[in-house]
Parts: C-alpha cells; sequence; structure tokens
C-alpha cells in the first residue's frame, strides 16, 4: 500500500525549499558576475594608453564622453558666441557713432541758396528759442488784454470821480442817478413810511369794527318779565 505524504511535513518540504533558495541566489550572482565581466571588457579601452594607429585611409569616429575632445569643442563654441556677440555689439555701437557725427562739432550754414533747409526736430538750439519765444507772447498778450479791460472799466468809470455841478435850470426833465443816496434815501423813507402808515390804518379800521361789533357784550341788560315759549312754559 502507498502511503501518502503529509503536504506540511517539515522533513519532506524543508530540503526543496532550501534548494530553491539557493539556487535563485546562485543564478542571481551568475548573472550579476557575468554582468561586471562583460562591463569591464567593455571598459578595457580606458585602461592604460593606447598610440594611435598609423595613418590610414579609414576614419577613426571620436569616441562620444571623450574628455579631450569635447572640452575644446565646448570652448571653441563658447569663444565663438561671445566673439561674434562682442562683433555684433561693436558694429551696432560704429554705426551709432557714424549716425551721431553731425551732433559733434559745428557745422556752418551753407551759402544762402534756394534749397529749404530743414530744421532738425530734436535740436535744442532751434526748439528753445521756439518755444520761449512762445511762452513770452503768450504772456504779453493777456497782459496786453487785462490792461485794455483796466483802462475800459477805468473810462466806464469816469463819472464817478470828483463832482459834476448841476446845469443851469431848463425845461430838460433830468433823470435821476440810479444810485444816488440823497435821491433814493427820501424815496425810500417815504415809502417806508407811506407802508406802514397804510398798514397801522388797516389795523385801526378793523379793530374799531370789531368792537362796534362786540358792544352787546359790555355791561348787563335786565331779564323781562315771563316769556311763554311757543310750545309750551320753560322750565
Amino acid at each position: 500500500m502507498q502511503v501518502r505524504e503529509i503536504p506540511d511535513s517539515y522533513t519532506v518540504h524543508n530540503g526543496v525549499l532550501s534548494d530553491s533558495i539557493k539556487k535563485t541566489h546562485t543564478d542571481a550572482e551568475t548573472k550579476r558576475q557575468a554582468d561586471v565581466d562583460a562591463q569591464q571588457k567593455a571598459d578595457t579601452w580606458r585602461n592604460g594608453f593606447t598610440p594611435s594607429p598609423a595613418p590610414s585611409l579609414m576614419q577613426v569616429r571620436e569616441i562620444p564622453d571623450s574628455y579631450t575632445v569635447h572640452n575644446g569643442v565646448l570652448s571653441d563654441s563658447i569663444k565663438k558666441t561671445h566673439t561674434d556677440a562682442e562683433t555684433k555689439r561693436q558694429a551696432d555701437v560704429d554705426a551709432q557713432q557714424k549716425a551721431d557725427t553731425w551732433r559733434n562739432g559745428f557745422t556752418p550754414s551753407p551759402a544762402p541758396s534756394l534749397m529749404q533747409v530743414r530744421e532738425i526736430p530734436d535740436s535744442y538750439t532751434v526748439h528753445n528759442g521756439v518755444l520761449s519765444d512762445s511762452i513770452k507772447k503768450a504772456h504779453t498778450d493777456a497782459e496786453t488784454k487785462r490792461q485794455s479791460d483796466v483802462d475800459a472799466q477805468q473810462k466806464a468809470d469816469t463819472w464817478r470821480n470828483g463832482f459834476t455841478p448841476s446845469p443851469p435850470v431848463s425845461l430838460n426833465q433830468m433823470r435821476a442817478i440810479p444810485d444816488g443816496y440823497t435821491h433814493n434815501n427820501g424815496v425810500l423813507k417815504d415809502s417806508i413810511l407811506n407802508t406802514h402808515t397804510n398798514a397801522e390804518t388797516v389795523r385801526k379800521a378793523a379793530v374799531d369794527k370789531q368792537e362796534v361789533a362786540d358792544a352787546w357784550r359790555n355791561g348787563w341788560t335786565d331779564n323781562t318779565g315771563p316769556v311763554t315759549h311757543p310750545y309750551g312754559l320753560m322750565q
């Protein structure tokens, strides 16, 4: 009769598990060592010095990560970039200096001709005179107008100065001076007095009328004899 093993028997499964673990680690170490050997073989050219081969028509490809090769390329590239930038900057400066040549020194005016010379738009000398003349003219015109207005007002106010004697008596009717105090003071006084007098007269008349109407209220009137009411005796 065949006896079936116990699935969780320590004796049976212990050997299987230990062999499995050992095999896994052995395989991993074998692969690691193979990778190391391959890398060392790939890096063989880095050890020592390999002389250049004899000249030939075969093109030798540069080592991509060679410091000696790429350092020179990078330095040349940086130097060229800076040199080009400085060359362009100097060219711009020279062009600006050439454009500004007319600003240096003094250029005498050409001989008179029929050709119209256009002024320099940003010339301080040209525009400073124009601006100063414009400001002066604006102030002069304003002062002239102000003085003209003052003179006109003084002329209009001439009648207020001093005293003008009355002309001899004539049949001409004289018009009162509208703002004459002597003339208007009497008119105003009479007008105010007349207004108050009329108001007092009206008030007094109203009081007298009310007193007449209230005359029956004064004193005492005796009662008459018994009065028979049409609808019976009054109690």
